[in-house]
């Protein structure tokens, strides 16, 4: 009798796991679609990490070829003395040729459909 007993304890057991696992199903099937969400935002964010390292390449390429870091730098050579250090200490130079860069870099970012 207790071999009957036994047997009942482990199928009631083994329905117990699998219907543990049918009501579990519908947190899995969120888990997995969240994980995936997860992946493709991991890719859209490096692709486009990717896409401003190009573009900030490019536009660095293009200014140098058209010489606006020299312009700028002609520019500020033809300040007064005391005006052009001050300028060059306080960064406004290097502040100047970052707006320059994030500037094309939006343009070609633009172009390229970003």
């Amino acid at each position: 009798m207790t071999y009957i007993y036994d047997a009942f304890a482990f199928f009631s057991g083994v329905l117990g796991y699998i219907y543990d696992f049918l009501m579990y199903i519908p947190t899995l099937l969120i888990d997995i679609f969240s994980y995936c969400w997860y992946f493709i935002i991991k890719i859209y964010l490096f692709i486009g990490n990717l896409a401003v390292e190009l573009a900030y390449k490019t536009v660095r390429l293009v200014l140098n070829d058209y010489q606006v870091y020299e312009l700028l730098n002609h520019a500020f050579n033809m300040m007064p003395d005391n005006l052009r250090y001050a300028s060059y200490q306080l960064g406004i130079v290097d502040a100047i040729r970052v707006l320059i860069d994030a500037l094309g870099a939006a343009f070609v970012l633009r172009v390229m459909g970003w």
